[in-house]
């Protein structure tokens, strides 16, 4: 299908591309370089994502170009690590202006909503499968800046080559990036260690009540509005605290439940082998991969925390 898109793309002058709503590193990293490697070739451009930067990604360079004009139509639309419709958010109206479209995407769970799709769920992040499309499209067009941002998806979407969804080909396909000069440790550091002193803070006071289930199995933690309003947060600055959780030596799934609204929740789940999280994640609505998804609940706090460890409970039979 690479070559369907290929040809689709270099067909089209007007193009929009769209990341998925709250957004990380990979949908950021494959729709930010997409856009400066279609630049090249003088496509009309524009940009999509509902969601704020979390701090690691706010002063990412061309952030601004999301979101900061629109048009009454596009040849094309391009979603890149959506994985369904709705995962566009509100831009969902702004994707139907297009008169084609093309998916890139690797997650296990996906719904088919576009015309071209171009996915690998064997790769542990997006990006490597934008810069296969970019080696077939023209190679000459990747330079320093847009390595750095397919890299920057890569180690983010897989803990920096920790995941079990890394392979030998993940390793190659960023070997390939080190030809344009990127930093590996900037990067790493910027977009994947980096924190605040009141990120640290609502780190420490989550984990603190940390709740196990199923003789140390299960671990779940929440985030409270006021919780962000005491430690001077907000609900994006969550992403990866989870982490801590899930190394625990016994636990086999951790579960994140974050308050967006009075009764809404975001919720983030991550497994070890050879529990599924995309299988609990499905039965709220949700998706994703195998060791890493998730789906948004509204009821009461605790009745909420309840279905998702009786959810886990069965998928550890």
């Amino acid at each position: 299908m690479i070559n369907n898109a290929i040809n689709e793309i270099k067909k089209s002058k007007k193009i929009a591309i769209f990341s998925h709503i709250n957004p990380d590193g990979d949908t950021y990293g494959s729709g930010l370089s997409l856009y400066l490697f279609l630049k090249k070739e003088g496509k009309e451009l524009y940009l999509f994502c509902e969601g704020k930067a979390g701090f690691r990604f706010e002063n990412l360079n061309n952030i601004d170009l999301y979101n900061s004009k629109s048009d009454s139509y596009y040849d094309l639309a391009i979603t890149v690590d959506c994985s369904d419709l709705m995962r566009l958010g509100k831009y969902v109206s702004e994707f139907e202006k297009a008169k084609k479209s093309i998916a890139f995407d690797h997650h296990a769970v996906f719904e088919k909503f576009t015309d071209i799709t171009v996915r690998d769920c064997k790769v542990s992040s997006n990006s490597e499968i934008i810069l296969n499309f970019m080696e077939n499209y023209n190679k000459k067009f990747i330079d320093k800046e847009i390595a750095e941002l397919l890299y920057m998806g890569m180690i983010t979407d897989n803990g920096i080559f920790s995941y079990d969804s890394v392979t030998g080909d993940t390793f190659l396909s960023a070997s390939k990036l080190f030809e344009y000069g990127i930093d590996n440790y900037k990067i790493a550091y910027e977009y994947f260690v980096k924190t605040t002193q009141e990120i640290f803070n609502l780190k420490n006071k989550v984990l603190s009540r940390t709740r196990f289930y199923e003789d140390g199995k299960i671990g779940l933690i929440y985030f409270t509005k006021q919780d962000f309003e005491e430690c001077k947060t907000q609900s994006e600055n969550t992403s990866g605290i989870i982490n801590n959780v899930l190394n625990i030596d016994k636990i086999m799934i951790a579960i994140s439940v974050v308050q967006v609204e009075n009764n809404s929740y975001r919720v983030s789940i991550r497994t070890k082998a050879p529990y599924d999280a995309s299988k609990i994640a499905v039965s709220f609505g949700g998706g994703g991969h195998i060791r890493a998804a998730g789906c948004r609940i509204s009821g009461f706090m605790e009745d909420v925390i309840d279905k998702l460890v009786r959810a886990s409970s069965v998928e550890l039979l």
